[in-house]
């Protein structure tokens, strides 16, 4: 069973204006660096469940930060035509080297693939992982964290709330 969710969040407050559940089955196993074969036709129908079409689509995966350079939230973002970027909370490639004093960037294969917040400081664990997805550059990833940061991980956190909640769900 595959479950996704999408939460479409007003970017200005944060305020949660709509939400979309998709529950299907995946024709394809899970396998390691290919998650969006298993996961992405119904993290693409819940988003297109949506009434509303998003700005910004904020996926809980990876980008361009990816072994492949194209994570989940670049294909789903392709197949949904829609701007789209990665906020993930461990590092799947890459070194992180410093760059701004709240920003750190992520490089892989010489690449500048994403960057990296800490929420408090250094040394917190609340880290997060950005890379563009579809149709967002770096420098538009950059302006997105420091403008909208928030908004993109309260719409994460909404989805997997909602997700975690839904008692149609086998709990595992």
């Amino acid at each position: 069973m595959v479950t996704a969710v999408a939460s479409l969040l007003r970017a200005e407050d944060g305020k949660v204006l709509e939400t979309y559940t998709r529950h299907g089955r995946s024709t394809f196993p899970y396998v390691a660096g290919i998650f969006f074969v298993h996961k992405g036709p119904s993290v693409v129908a819940a988003v297109e469940g949506l009434r509303q079409k998003p700005g910004l689509v904020c996926f809980d995966a990876h980008g361009k930060s990816h072994p492949r350079f194209a994570g989940l939230a670049s294909i789903c973002g392709k197949m949904l035509e829609m701007p789209s970027i990665g906020v993930a909370e461990s590092r799947l490639v890459g070194e992180v080297v410093p760059y701004k004093e709240d920003l750190e960037n992520i490089v892989y294969q010489d690449k500048e693939v994403g960057f990296l917040t800490r929420k408090g400081g250094s040394s917190n664990n609340m880290k997060r992982y950005w890379s563009p997805g579809y149709a967002v550059s770096m420098r538009e990833l950059e302006e997105v964290i420091f403008l909208y940061s928030k908004v993109c991980i309260k719409s994460i956190a909404e989805a997997d709330q909602i997700g975690r909640s839904d008692p149609s769900i086998p709990k595992t």
